[in-house]
């Protein structure tokens, strides 16, 4: 009998970024294999539960509470909510052991728990972030010292974090029978932080299917133009959500130095979040800086299609997709050297990297200078641009495209 996989998301930011374009090129690259394959949808902007069949996959969308009180950040009503969403569920779930529950965020632990008890099947959590990584921007040190004091830490946030913590722990070491790391720092967490038994951890990183295509240079004028780009204007590109994790007000600050010597220069930053700081940190070269907003894949591509740099300072990154979209499109890549983000790219093969790291408990060691002579050794570089860019292309195809990634799927996972 055949395996069913129910791939869990929720209508949230990170479905739109990195956990939807996850679930987007699984079910890419599972939907024409012998697994049938759902896809639901949790707290959608809905009345009732609707269902539908597209190139043989079920997405069914599951409707957020109408009261007024619901809250999706309050853990104890996303707790009730995913009691609830394992019942709704019960007439779209085969009731055998073929099942496969692909869960995706680590606040599931009362979901996994209910789909254990009400069904059969196998649990699998991929870990795309964790929340002390993301309220602690990735300060390991802080983060250990908060596990040692236990109980005993007197902050709220500390006693908040530790709780989280301890959630995604029970969920990870109890409540599921496998684990999806996307990286191999996120990897090693697991088991040193969480300790989860190793045996349960499998490393595959994510990859996205080749979409690129080399564009004439009519009509990378004809984009140039769309958004009035002067022919002989550099472009660099940053594209992601506006977090402080993201690190954008650091790159802003690096161009502001890279614009006092190359004035003929334009930064576009990709993404949705809060601009108001960033734009009194843009003063007083707004006319040099696009804020687009978020971009749909194909508007993000056309900018992807005549970029001269990409910079992605992050702070922490479990994995990064921009990155590797950037890879496939050939664009030499300036990264912060940390984490996922380090691992993609190898300094002065496929791009150059920042260094960044802690000091002291709350120090965080971080250069806008370094990152502007980065930016400006790559400006004055066309021939190293070229190197980077080619090595770049490479390294996506040998490592990061959706190939590679389907058979660790079904080999490791679904098999």
């Amino acid at each position: 009998m055949n395996k069913h996989v129910y791939l869990f998301n929720t209508s949230s930011r990170a479905a739109i970024y990195g956990i939807g374009t996850y679930i987007e090129q699984l079910v890419t690259c599972l939907k024409n294999t012998h697994l049938k394959i759902s896809v639901i949808e949790s707290l959608s902007n809905i009345k009732f539960v609707q269902m539908m069949q597209k190139d043989n996959v079920r997405y069914i969308k599951v409707p957020a509470p109408y009261f007024a009180s619901f809250h999706k950040e309050n853990s104890n009503h996303i707790d009730r909510y995913n009691k609830s969403l394992a019942i709704l569920l019960y007439p779209y779930i085969r009731h055998d052991e073929n099942n496969i529950f692909h869960l995706n965020y680590l606040c599931d632990g009362v979901l996994a728990e209910c789909l254990k008890k009400y069904y059969r099947g196998k649990i699998i959590v991929t870990v795309h972030y964790t929340d002390w990584s993301f309220r602690l921007l990735g300060n390991k040190k802080r983060m250990r010292k908060i596990i040692s004091q236990g109980n005993i830490s007197t902050s709220n946030l500390e006693i908040s974090i530790l709780q989280k913590f301890r959630q995604e722990q029970k969920l990870l070491t109890t409540q599921c029978d496998q684990i999806i790391s996307i990286s191999k720092h996120s990897h090693d967490d697991l088991i040193d932080l969480y300790k989860v038994n190793p045996c349960k951890v499998i490393l595959i990183n994510n990859a996205i299917k080749d979409v690129y295509r080399s564009r004439t240079q009519k009509e990378k004028q004809k984009i140039r133009s769309k958004y009035q780009i002067h022919e002989h204007t550099k472009i660099i590109v940053y594209a992601g959500r506006l977090d402080e994790i993201k690190g954008v007000n650091i790159l802003i600050k690096a161009f502001r130095k890279v614009v006092s010597k190359y004035p003929d220069v334009r930064l576009f930053i990709i993404g949705d979040g809060v601009f108001s700081p960033l734009m009194s940190l843009a003063y007083p070269i707004y006319s040099r800086i696009s804020f687009t907003g978020f971009l749909p894949k194909n508007k993000l591509f056309e900018l992807y299609s005549i970029a001269d740099i990409g910079v992605l300072p992050s702070i922490h990154e479990e994995f990064g997709y921009t990155a590797i979209e950037m890879l496939m499109y050939k664009i030499p890549l300036i990264v912060n050297k940390t984490t996922g983000l380090a691992e993609i790219v190898e300094h002065q093969i496929c791009g150059l990297t920042t260094m960044i790291k802690w000091g002291s408990e709350q120090n965080l060691l971080f250069s806008a200078k370094e990152l502007a002579e980065n930016i400006i050794i790559l400006l004055e570089n066309p021939e190293l641009c070229k190197y980077l860019a080619k090595n770049g292309r490479k390294r996506f195809l040998s490592h990061y495209e959706s190939v590679t990634f389907k058979s660790s799927m079904m080999n490791k996972v679904y098999g």
